[in-house]
């Protein structure tokens, strides 16, 4: 037995020590050409070297769907390099349990310039790669997935894919360069993840780029760049905060840029320029510092504002905007230089604030330009405006200040001028104030949630591991819940109609609601009545009235000027006998509106005078013929009173509401 059981051990330490020499390839490549090569390594927690998956090396030994599983390795020491094939119909490489590359990650392609149909790579844990990682080929379709933290230790790359649609969720942070260019087919961008770039950030190069979301890009150390991305007509960074330079140029004609939240520029360079080009509209509502110079030209903005700028150590050049006509920097107090020209509508430029400046040249037909507060000109001073330009405030005030060469061409006479302003000068300013909403087609929904994808990828229902979006669970507790509310709003609906229905048709609002209209007896009073009277100017003595309202919501409205008894002796003897012997003017049910009687109690001083009442809705007027007549809805009438000698109606329509002397009142 002891023997047998020796040579047991034996065989064990012989597997063993195969499978360390395995996984320990010390400098050397490890190769993967083939199907089954992947057994060799799939079994190791770690790889001490290199590792090559070379899809492209025999491309017939691989199904037409060729996958490596690299199964339980969880750090790379060295390099891992992809180079998928054209050939098969889709090229998978998972690595579950990968977290660390300690040297390149590489996905590309050589010896070929075929597309590659579809490629598909699951790290769903990795978390770092040590140097760089670089995407590139032409891939018809790309999938990619990482943990939502992975921090890219060198550059990041991704070119020359012919996908349409691209999502890079998962990575957080990129110590070197963050670069996307050259992708020719790409249509829409997502990287939801990223928050920091160390060096510079670079969209650059897409004829059919349309879209592109970083939610969650706070910071660009280096040079932020997005250029000739030709269909780009709307970019958004909604959470970037500091860059050490930003140009937007050669994009999309008349694009909008959003940078909201964006409060410094520059790393003390007063030589780097951010420049902003071929633009309709940008929001800078945060920016207060900028270390080195802004430009803006060729741009079609109209009103272009830098809200809170305060300290700008370098030069603003305003240059080529045709559309432009004002030009505000409200509260720059330090500015290097300023150089205006070939603006052709630019009427209007404030910069109230400023204190200290080297330059200012400016050239155009401005008719306004303030500089109330700036105190030093240590270089030379040049405007030439238009014919009204006011520049003997210029010469009384700024002249004795500048150093260098003073120089105004504009108008001499002299006059008095303020500030336009308004002391916003002198205010801190809130950037929500200047935030505008960001079109949703600009920011897009998804990025933030996103740990991987691609074009064609299907979302997953596993937190972590689709494409970005809402899982099912999800989509299907918030349709319940809609439905649940749409179900309760129509109960409530319900409900109250029901409500409605079931109230009493008629409200008692006075002991005698009067239920039929009266004769009026022209030569011994004048009465109106009228729906929806809400007011009544005060007639005078020869007047009183009865005013009751008669509506579903049994509110009783009365004027102070007016008479509510409802039973006097003048409307009993008017209407030849108690009023609850009238029939109703509201047939139906319910009685809607406001039931007003006003009854002359004496003789007015001259026959032909005339009293008017104005109402909004329903107006019903004594006639010649002594019946009352409908006049109609929607329009102002007049009550006219019939001369008590004449018999004859004479009167004039008014809308005032005044009182002559006969008196007046309105509604």
């Amino acid at each position: 037995m002891a023997p047998t059981r020796h040579a047991v051990l034996v065989a064990a330490s012989i597997l063993l020590a195969q499978v360390v020499a395995d996984c320990n390839i010390s400098s050397n490549y490890t190769i993967i050409d083939a199907p089954d090569d992947s057994k060799t390594v799939s079994t190791c927690d770690a790889i001490d070297g290199s590792l090559s998956l070379l899809f492209n090396s025999a491309p017939s030994a691989w199904p037409s769907e060729a996958s490596v599983d690299l199964g339980s390795v969880g750090s790379i020491e060295g390099d891992l390099v992809i180079y998928p094939s054209s050939q098969p119909k889709k090229t998978t490489a998972t690595a579950k349990s990968l977290k660390k590359v300690d040297g390149d990650l590489t996905i590309s392609v050589t010896g070929t310039t075929s597309s590659v149909k579809e490629v598909q790579i699951s790290f769903p844990a990795l978390e770092q790669v040590q140097k760089n990682y670089v995407i590139s080929g032409p891939y018809q379709s790309f999938t990619v997935e990482h943990a939502k933290s992975l921090t890219v230790g060198g550059l990041m790359r991704v070119s020359d894919l012919e996908s349409t649609d691209l999502s890079l969720g998962g990575v957080s942070s990129v110590k070197q360069d963050f670069s996307i260019n050259s992708n020719k087919n790409l249509q829409t961008l997502t990287v939801g993840d990223l928050t920091t770039t160390e060096k510079a950030f670079a969209l650059t190069s897409h004829s059919k780029l349309t879209k592109a979301t970083f939610a969650s890009l706070k910071t660009i150390k280096g040079d932020g760049t997005i250029y000739q991305n030709a269909a780009l007509t709307s970019f958004a960074l909604p959470a970037l905060e500091t860059a050490g330079t930003f140009s937007f140029t050669s994009n999309g004609a008349n694009a909008a840029l959003y940078l909201p939240k964006l409060q410094s520029l520059g790393s003390g360079n007063s030589s780097s320029t951010s420049t902003f080009d071929s633009l309709s509209k940008i929001q800078l509502a945060s920016l207060t510092t900028v270390k080195g110079a802004l430009a803006f030209q060729s741009t079609s903005i109209e009103d272009l504002t830098v809200p809170l700028l305060k300290n700008l150590n370098g030069s603003i050049t305003v240059q080529s905007n045709p559309s432009l006509t004002t030009l505000a920097l409200p509260r720059v107090s330090v500015v290097t230089d300023i150089f205006i020209k070939k603006n052709d509508k630019l009427t209007n430029f404030t910069a109230n604030a400023l204190k200290s400046v080297h330059s200012i040249s400016i050239s155009g037909s401005l008719t306004n330009v303030e500089f109330f507060g700036l105190k030093e000109v240590t270089g030379d001073f040049e405007v030439s405006g238009g014919s009204s330009m006011d520049c003997y405030w210029f010469q009384q005030n700024l002249k004795k200040i500048v150093k260098g060469k003073f120089n105004c061409v504009g108008n001499y006479d002299e006059k008095e001028r303020k500030s336009s302003t308004g002391g916003i000068e002198n205010t801190e300013g809130n950037p929500n104030d200047y935030m505008t909403d960001i079109p949703n087609d600009t920011t897009g929904t998804n990025g933030g949630s996103s740990n991987g994808g691609g074009s064609n990828s299907d979302n997953k229902d596993e937190g972590g591991s689709g494409g970005g979006g809402l899982s099912t669970g999800a989509k299907a507790g918030i349709g319940a819940g809609v439905g649940v509310a749409a179900l309760l709003t129509l109960a409530l609906l319900f409900w109250l109609w029901r409500k409605r229905r079931e109230e009493p048709s008629s409200l008692k609002l006075s002991d005698s609601p009067p239920p039929s209209l009266p004769v009026l007896p022209m030569m011994e009073k004048h009465t109106v009545i009228s729906s929806n009277s809400s007011s009544s100017e005060d007639v005078g003595s020869q007047y009183s009235s009865h005013y009751s309202v008669n509506n579903p919501n049994g509110v009783t409205m009365a004027s102070g000027a007016i008479n509510n008894n409802t039973n006097s002796s003048n409307s009993n003897s008017s209407n030849g006998g108690n009023n609850n012997s009238r029939s109703s003017i509201y047939e139906g049910d319910q009685k809607l509106g406001v039931y007003t009687t006003i009854e002359a109690t004496g003789e007015p001083s001259s026959p032909s005078q005339v009293g008017t009442l104005n109402f909004g809705r329903i107006s019903l007027l004594s006639s010649a013929s002594k019946r009352l007549s409908d006049k109609g809805m929607g329009a102002w009438k007049t009550i006219r009173r019939v001369s008590v000698s004449s018999g004859e109606e004479e009167g004039n329509t008014s809308n005032s509401g005044k009182s002559n002397k006969s008196g007046n009142a309105s509604s």
